[in-house]
């Protein structure tokens, strides 16, 4: 069996109009948080280089370039994803700051000279890089007295235990008696011109063990969208073309899986345990000063949604 190349649940994640990922299930609670970056650098001096590390559509940058409007910034964005939100994202248009986005780039070996940048900052995203090789080039891009700001995912977050959630819900639905698997079988018989009765019999069974999961699991939004989907065909199923409902559950299955695997790189990548060690030791280091880590929490009745880490630069 080939393995599949590093990175490639993220390869169209980001050829959409999506600033960004991990978002939380609370609008109230995205708001909040970019405020939060807004305000962040509304303090930052004018002329300041600004590099987010793991940019994917550059929600950062977005949010810097939106302050940007009164004073000048040098906007830089990596990630190790073939990335062009000038291209996919309708939002920049709209921002009249330059940033530069430098796809397929590895934040534990960036093509910067060393002192580039007088901020460095991250969400969701330095935590997924080889973490003690990223913190070094860190240091290294980073002005002496510079600064680094760093949203990252904690154990405890409502983004990571909505991930949990949603990680249950693609387990139902790719599962043996789930629903994909029986409208993969109703199409199959289509095409070859069967009978689909028995596997409509499979299909109305499947459906309604998602109804009960639904009940349990409220409100279990992937599985009523692929659901409700898989019904209006099944429904109506004559007036599409055999191959056109192939590719359909094709597609269905394929974004499933990449979702998936993003579930699990992300709870691989959270910072706790041992690797929350390995951060405290590289911020102890004599280069840095300063080291912070703390809980973000926004909103009166939000829980926690990450682990906010800075530091300062120390040397000369």
């Amino acid at each position: 069996m080939k393995k599949a190349k590093p990175g490639w649940a993220w390869r169209n994640f980001w050829k959409t109009d999506r600033a960004a990922s991990c978002v939380p299930g609370n609008a109230d609670t995205e708001i909040e948080i970019h405020e939060h970056w807004r305000a962040y650098f509304a303090r930052l001096p004018d002329n300041s280089r600004i590099l987010d590390i793991a940019t994917g559509n550059g929600i950062l940058l977005l949010q810097a370039a939106k302050v940007a409007r009164d004073k000048h910034f040098v906007l830089t964005g990596i990630d190790l994803a073939d990335i062009d939100p000038h291209r996919y994202v309708s939002e920049f248009s709209q921002v009249n700051v330059e940033v530069d986005f430098v796809a397929e780039t590895d934040a534990a070996n960036m093509p910067f000279e060393d002192g580039s940048f007088d901020v460095v900052v991250s969400q969701y995203g330095l935590e997924y890089a080889q973490l003690g090789s990223a913190l070094d080039e860190v240091e290294r891009v980073l002005r002496p007295g510079g600064y680094f700001c760093w949203l990252a995912h904690c154990e405890d977050s409502d983004v990571v235990m909505q991930n949990r959630d949603q990680s249950d819900q693609v387990n139902f639905l790719l599962g043996p008696d789930g629903p994909v698997v029986a409208m993969e079988r109703l199409i199959s018989r289509i095409a070859r011109n069967k009978n689909p009765k028995w596997a409509m019999t499979r299909l109305d069974k499947s459906m309604r063990l998602a109804e009960a999961f639904c009940r349990a699991n409220p409100p279990a939004g992937i599985v009523t969208e692929v659901c409700n989907g898989f019904t209006e065909v099944a429904n109506r199923w004559q007036a599409y073309a055999p191959k056109n409902l192939q590719k359909m559950v094709v597609h269905t299955r394929t974004e499933l899986v990449a979702h998936r695997q993003r579930i699990t790189e992300l709870r691989a990548a959270v910072i706790g345990g041992k690797r929350a060690d390995l951060v405290r030791e590289r911020l102890a280091a004599a280069r840095w000063e300063e080291p912070e880590i703390s809980t973000l929490c926004v909103g009166s009745a939000s829980g926690p949604v990450g682990l906010m880490i800075r530091a300062r630069r120390g040397g000369c």
